[in-house]
């Protein structure tokens, strides 16, 4: 699978302020987490749109200053 960062800017404009090489890490991290590539219990779109979904999630978490913190 491979990451189209500017359909996931036009999808997702908050992240603006994130380099496309940040993203993409991101993207890599989601799809290693999410074992999507291998997934054959989705279509190919709906891998895509859970990939870029957990890309968000990642992304909002950097955003917020919370990737990896532990609560308790």
């Amino acid at each position: 699978m491979t990451f189209d960062v500017t359909a996931f800017r036009a999808v997702y404009p908050q992240f603006a302020e994130l380099t496309d090489d940040q993203l993409d890490f991101m993207a890599q991290n989601a799809l290693l987490i999410s074992g999507l590539e291998n997934d054959t219990t989705f279509t190919d779109a709906d891998k895509q749109n859970l990939w870029y979904m957990l890309v968000c999630h990642l992304a909002t978490l950097a955003q917020r200053g919370t990737a990896g913190a532990m609560t308790g």
